[in-house]
């Protein structure tokens, strides 16, 4: 397989739809394990997703839990980009507070200009 073959994966779905999300990060994980150059981009309630607070447990059967998807995302290559609107709005920070506070760690601001040109580039999913 061409090492430089890319996909992006987009995770929409948060908390409540944790089912699918949790697909979308082991499909990030197969794909990089495949040898892919894989870039996921957490935007609307997949957004929560970047926060500490969320998927810390099981929250689907056979799988682990998002944080440790996301940590292994991470530490195997993976880009993870979220939208900073969509933290500003999952998690309600007073003003002021430094929006980078309650990421995890190894996540990036990235926008929807950067997951557009991307489309145009790679192939996209969604979950």
């Amino acid at each position: 397989m061409d090492e430089k073959a890319g996909l992006q994966i987009i995770i929409c779905s948060g908390p409540e739809d944790a089912r699918r999300a949790t697909l979308g990060f082991a499909t990030a994980l197969a794909a990089i394990a495949s040898g892919m150059m894989v870039t996921l981009f957490l935007v609307m309630d997949g957004a929560r997703w970047a926060l500490q607070s969320e998927g810390n447990e099981p929250e689907a059967p056979g799988f682990q839990p998002v944080a440790q998807l996301l940590e292994t995302i991470v530490a195997t290559g993976g880009r993870i980009e979220v939208c900073s609107n969509c933290v500003e709005g999952a998690c309600d920070m007073p003003p002021g507070t430094d929006r980078r506070s309650p990421l995890r760690s190894g996540l990036v601001f990235g926008g929807l200009a950067s997951a557009a040109i991307r489309m145009g580039l790679v192939p996209t999913v969604t979950f």
